[in-house]
């Protein structure tokens, strides 16, 4: 498939998913960068910049997707046992976590279809960010 396509596909993923983000935004104001940065991908990739569709700006949209996510979610830590790392368990959806973590999946999706290679590569730099986060959460909960 050709990068033509993938910048017609991701022009059609930016026009369905930048509302879910917009409102999640209005309602989350801790996020700044990630709000910043975000809003400036979907503004490239409706426009067809071609850096948009390049995998730093890719994996720079799905880390502050994750980052989104998370930030909609309410965790609770169980106290660690003996030696044990401590565990952040998702308790609830503040609201906005189901569509951003659907607009990671769908976005991996798609540049699938196009660019398998580069997929797999965000997949894996998806689950490190995500893990790296939780172990950041669960060890923020444990000093309470």
């Amino acid at each position: 498939m050709t990068g033509q396509t993938l910048t017609h596909d991701l022009a059609a993923y930016a026009t369905r998913t930048r509302p879910d983000f917009d409102l999640i935004f209005s309602m989350e104001v801790n996020l700044p960068a990630q709000e910043q940065r975000l809003v400036g991908w979907f503004a490239d990739v409706l426009s067809r910049h071609p850096d948009a569709t390049r995998e730093p700006a890719l994996a720079l949209a799905l880390r502050d997707m994750v980052t989104v996510r998370n930030a909609r979610l309410s965790f609770r830590s169980p106290p660690a046992r003996g030696g044990s790392r401590p565990v952040a368990l998702i308790v609830g959806d503040l609201g906005g976590a189901v569509p951003a973590g659907y607009a990671v999946a769908e976005l991996l999706r798609l540049i699938g279809r196009h660019k398998p290679d580069i997929a797999l590569r965000l997949a894996h730099d998806v689950q490190q960010t995500d893990a790296r986060q939780r172990a950041q959460i669960a060890a923020a909960l444990q000093r309470r």
